[in-house]
């Protein structure tokens, strides 16, 4: 049983809890993001902020347990015309003492959920690390597919990683 008590969008005013949670995220998976520690250790807290702007195609998730930021992801939609159909899930980051009570799923299937209202969005897309089995079978348990892959999308000390891209069809019975 999850152990959240309430999912909403973040505001402004969580830009202390968000940060503390992102950076936690950057130091604890470094292969998980685009971004790292070491760049995002020095912003600004006007940077993190910006992310907290939300609106119903553009926002950051957060799951909570009373006071505490446990759990968070992403969600932005393309803005190109022809792409704006299209959003994609990012920064999805739960901290290791709330695993394996269902704080991701949750967060997920409300992603999803807040999705499927959103006229014109039909596809999410969401991408992992090759060798981050346990994700893609996360991603895959909510109905996502992999459709293709990207060689060296990352490097992380000098370290190449592959990333497997995966999309939900919204609209087509995904």
């Amino acid at each position: 049983m999850s152990a959240v008590e309430h999912l909403r969008p973040l505001e402004a005013s969580d830009v202390d809890a968000y940060r503390r949670l992102r950076l936690e995220a950057l130091q604890n998976e470094p292969k998980a993001f685009g971004s790292s520690f070491e760049a995002e250790i020095g912003r600004r807290l006007s940077h993190y902020r910006e992310r907290l702007t939300h609106s119903p195609e553009n926002y950051v998730l957060g799951a909570w347990v009373g006071d505490a930021l446990i759990g968070i992801v992403g969600l932005v939609r393309e803005t190109a015309p022809n792409r704006a159909h299209v959003a994609s899930v990012w920064g999805m980051y739960v901290s290791p003492r709330e695993r394996r009570r269902g704080v991701a799923r949750r967060l997920l299937q409300d992603v999803i959920a807040r999705s499927r209202r959103l006229p014109g969005i039909e596809r999410l897309r969401v991408t992992v690390l090759s060798d981050n089995a346990q994700a893609r079978r996360f991603y895959e348990s909510l109905g996502f597919r992999a459709w293709g892959s990207e060689p060296a999308a990352l490097k992380v000390d000098g370290v190449d990683y592959d990333e497997i891209h995966l999309g939900l069809e919204l609209r087509k019975g995904g």
